[in-house]
């Protein structure tokens, strides 16, 4: 994961979560809390384990599997916590593409 910091302060991010649904079903999810400081006006990458949900996986394949193939709906939900005092910061993207 990238990280772009557009402000004139520092960011020091203490843990993160994320979860990936294709067509509403969480397929992959995962948190760390090592990671870096991402520097003023600067950007940072890091690495986050995925955990792939086999059950909803499989749901998610058997409704490919059944219906005609058409577009996959996408939605990534990001929690970026920041500190105990200041409020998590909370991205949610959402798409779709043909797989």
């Amino acid at each position: 994961m990238r990280v772009v910091n557009p402000n004139a302060t520092k960011l020091t991010l203490r843990g993160m979560s994320y979860k990936v649904f294709l067509n509403d079903y969480e397929v992959v999810a995962g948190a760390t809390n090592v990671l870096p400081e991402v520097p003023a006006y600067g950007e940072a990458e890091f690495k986050v384990i995925a955990t792939i949900g086999l059950i909803e996986g499989i749901r998610f394949v058997g409704g490919l599997l059944q219906n005609t193939p058409g577009q996959v709906a996408y939605r990534i939900q990001t929690k970026l916590d920041i500190g105990a005092m200041d409020p998590a910061i909370r991205i949610d993207q959402t798409g779709s593409f043909s797989p």
